[in-house]
């Protein structure tokens, strides 16, 4: 779905399932580029689906419209869960994949990828986005890298802010649309994921996914964010 210059972008951790069934729940939000978390490797290749991941039953996986199409950039490191690419469409720029969890010490991991990735980040417009598993509020968790630091280094050196605090005008820390319902509770939220992009960029809109609408289906709520690029 190409409106003018604006792209649409989605993040989901679905928790469980294919790449065919997850698509299918996000068919009415016509997405350009669709990332998702914890999704089943294919059984077979399908145009505009790649996965990627170490365990079948849980990697990660990114979906276009037929308007954009995905070029593979050099994996550095042994990381399986952040996966660099070129979109190329309509608009070119960088994407960055990320799934932070206990295999890669969740944010700490982070640091050894910004730095894996510091060019491809700085050769032009780029986006990472995902489940971060991380907040400001889990700060005191982390000793050698957290949260707070990597919200500072994405902005201070790659240019890169989150798009929800950018839209809402709030602190890290201090959202109002949780993203993770910790063991499906509604009662105990959280908002971990992300998507970071340049400071430049126009967010002309910006949805969390409700409790309601989303419970049967997962802990997490997609994040959606339609974005004017320069």
């Amino acid at each position: 779905m190409i409106l003018g210059d604006i792209i649409r972008i989605i993040s989901w951790n679905c928790n469980n399932g294919t790449i065919e069934q997850n698509i299918e729940f996000l068919s009415d939000f016509h997405a350009d580029v669709v990332v998702l978390q914890e999704v089943k490797k294919p059984k077979e290749s399908i145009q505009n689906h790649f996965w990627f991941g170490d365990n079948p039953r849980k990697g990660h996986a990114i979906i276009t419209s037929q308007d954009y199409s995905v070029e593979m950039y050099a994996h550095r490191g042994e990381n399986p869960y952040a996966i660099p690419i070129v979109i190329h469409g309509p608009t070119i720029f960088n994407l960055l994949m990320v799934w932070t969890h206990a295999k890669m010490l969740y944010i700490e991991g982070m640091q050894q990828i910004i730095s894996d990735y510091s060019s491809f980040l700085k050769a032009r417009p780029s986006v990472i986005i995902g489940d971060f598993n991380s907040s400001t509020n889990f700060d005191h968790l982390h000793k050698n890298f957290n949260h707070s630091i990597m919200v500072d280094v994405l902005l201070n050196e790659y240019g890169l802010v989150s798009a929800y605090h950018k839209k809402f005008t709030c602190n890290q820390g201090e959202e109002l649309h949780p993203t993770h319902y910790y063991r499906w509770k509604k009662e105990k939220p959280f908002h971990i994921d992300y998507c970071f992009i340049p400071d430049n960029w126009i967010i002309e809109n910006m949805v969390i996914g409700n409790y309601e609408d989303w419970r049967e289906l997962s802990d997490h709520r997609p994040l959606i964010v339609d974005i004017s690029i320069p």
